[in-house]
């Protein structure tokens, strides 16, 4: 019965390492992302140097806590594949979650020209019914 419980308390800890492990790499891949769009959005070394301390207090970690991380993370193929899959899907639902503005423009002007032929019809028609 012993063992049981040391077996049953061992599995428990196991598992909830490899989540937090895996809410860790989700972090640190966000992180990732968010400086990569950053540097390439950046106009200068000053702009980039303010959006790094914007994105490190957004996720409350240091820059150098950060580099140690990415630095400790196993060299196992598997654990990199994970890391930028799922920086990939941070990316993506940052895609998918803001329209540029060029695109939204162009869906507005769209739906206004819409609306202003169906508006000319019905007026045409009911100065028709009107006559």
């Amino acid at each position: 019965m012993r063992y049981a419980n040391f077996a049953i308390v061992f599995l428990i800890l196991l598992f909830s390492c490899k989540n937090n492990n895996d809410t860790d790499l989700k972090r640190l891949s966000k992180i990732y992302v968010d400086l990569k769009i950053a540097e390439t959005s950046s106009i200068n070394s000053d702009s980039l140097s303010v959006e790094k301390k914007k994105i490190f207090g957004k996720y409350q970690i240091s820059e150098e806590e950060y580099r140690s991380k990415i630095s400790s993370l196993p060299k196992e193929k598997e654990i990199w594949k994970k890391f930028f899959s799922f920086a990939q899907t941070y990316l993506d639902s940052l895609r998918h979650s803001s329209l540029s503005p060029r695109r939204e423009r162009k869906e507005n002007s769209q739906r206004t020209r819409g609306n202003t032929h169906k508006n000319a019809k019905n007026t045409k028609r009911n100065s028709e019914d009107s006559a």
